[in-house]
């Protein structure tokens, strides 16, 4: 089946096995395109219940990882794309075995040309975007496809690539234990660190790297100089891969005690590299509508956020 891997454009960090294409962060994935009138996508076996977002000419499907999707269409030419959907924060690779038509594969769609990356937690990943207040987490409450970040990459006709882990926090997560730091899983190839380092070998390099980290940190009790500390050698970091990008650290969404920490933070990193900036926004709570599942933001608070920060880089980027 992979021998027509020319034929996908891919999105974000991908782990080939065995003929199988590995997707691990949220929103990773590929695009293709077809003639023909039927789809069908196999996957390895799967130990939970996560999910994949099949788009099929602009119309989203969901597919539990362990089910075989199939469906059938009205004979023609049709743009597929598959992305990982949901990520708990200890789930594993999931392995897209097979991808086969009822019909050709034909050229792929074009790759933007502008490129953002996304480095965050929960709130990155779409975690319980699709649930009620009051309600607890479950995987079918989480879609990255539906977060702030894909809705940007709507609004700015980009390409977008998220690098995110739910729980986890600059210097702790939520917990209070060290984990899987932003700047740890930034070099890394999946979420499984044992699964490998990135090395940044593929020429990625964004137009714009948007942060959104501190969440977590609250309740793992980071103190101030910590977060200060942390968030500068994260930027400065960041930076060393990045020399072009655009930099931006947003927070504030679930709770804003790191607001003058982070903004001072920035503006120490700001006296030497003039291309990284802060945007605090506003906390969900008490706006209606906009509290999703366990707390988190529901679909009009991804809104309110994207459009907030497609507006600052369309004026910094």
């Amino acid at each position: 089946m992979w021998d027509m891997r020319e034929r996908l454009l891919l999105h974000g960090r991908i782990l080939w096995r065995d003929g199988a294409m590995g997707l691990s962060w949220s929103f990773s994935g590929c695009s293709f395109c077809f003639e023909g009138d039927a789809l069908t996508i196999a996957c390895a076996p799967y130990p939970t219940e996560e999910y994949l977002a099949v788009i099929v000419d602009g119309v989203t499907y969901k597919m539990q990882v362990c089910d075989r999707f199939s469906l059938a269409l009205k004979n023609g030419s049709h743009t597929v794309s598959l992305r990982r959907a949901s990520a708990e924060s200890w789930s594993e690779t999931v392995f897209v075995t097979a991808i086969t038509v009822n019909g050709v594969f034909t050229a792929p769609p074009a790759e933007k040309k502008r490129k953002l990356e996304f480095i965050g937690d929960s709130i990155t990943c779409g975690y319980g975007i699709l649930g009620a207040p009051g309600e607890p987490y479950h995987t079918r409450t989480e879609d990255a496809t539906l977060t702030y970040a894909a809705r940007m990459a709507q609004m700015l006709d980009a390409e977008a690539r998220l690098l995110s882990i739910s729980g986890q926090g600059v210097v702790h997560e939520c917990s209070g234990e060290v984990g899987r730091t932003f700047s740890t899983f930034f070099d890394c190839n999946t979420r499984i660190p044992a699964e490998g380092a990135w090395d940044f070998a593929d020429g990625w390099q964004p137009d714009a790297v948007i942060i959104h980290a501190g969440t977590n940190d609250v309740g793992g009790r980071t103190t101030d100089e910590e977060m200060t500390a942390g968030a500068i050698a994260f930027v400065r970091k960041v930076r060393a891969r990045y020399p072009d990008a655009v930099i931006l650290w947003t927070y504030g969404l679930m709770n804003g005690e790191f607001v003058p920490t982070l903004t001072q933070a920035v503006e120490t990193v700001r006296k030497t590299d003039e291309k990284v900036w802060f945007l605090p926004l506003d906390r969900i709570c008490g706006r209606v509508g906009e509290v999703g599942a366990n707390g988190h933001p529901g679909l009009l608070a991804h809104r309110r956020a994207a459009n907030a920060l497609a507006a600052f880089l369309q004026e910094h980027m």
